[in-house]
């Protein structure tokens, strides 16, 4: 069963989310993060956005070794003009209702192809939680890839 998102949100939207976390001097850091699936409970499943390099290869696309797990997405539209990696660390669901309360724009949104091929290596990765990689792959199931 796939899980639920909070209305309006979908798999394989970009969210832009200006105060992700502070940085050293106390300054608000912007993320951008892909939403992969949500949960029975309406959480969000998602994984962040990167664009440095730093040993993340573009092929394979679907990376799982030293030091950076990466999926390559290469160029995207939008406010997104440099090369994107999708980080595959651990990533605590998102409460749903707290994603739907804070302003976070989408500001793209990846074509089912990708989406699939994203899914498919995230559920793969390491610090994919059991019940992660089963949404994701019934996500993956619900969206018909090949």
């Amino acid at each position: 069963m796939v899980g639920q998102l909070p209305a309006g949100v979908a798999p394989g939207q970009i969210y832009r989310h200006n105060r992700f976390y502070r940085d050293s001097v106390g300054q608000w850091q912007t993320k951008y993060l892909v939403v992969l699936t949500g949960t029975p409970d309406g959480d969000v499943i998602f994984r962040l956005l990167t664009s440095r390099a730093n040993g993340r290869p573009e092929k394979p696309p679907c990376y799982h070794g030293y030091p950076y797990p990466s999926f390559y997405l290469g160029y995207l539209s939008g406010e997104l003009t440099a090369k994107s990696w999708l980080g595959l660390r651990r990533q605590a669901d998102y409460d749903g209702i707290q994603f739907s309360k804070k302003y976070l724009p989408c500001v793209a949104t990846l074509s089912k192809e990708i989406l699939c091929q994203a899914l498919d290596c995230a559920a793969n990765a390491d610090d994919t939680t059991r019940q992660q990689e089963r949404l994701m792959r019934d996500q993956r199931a619900a969206l018909r890839c090949s």
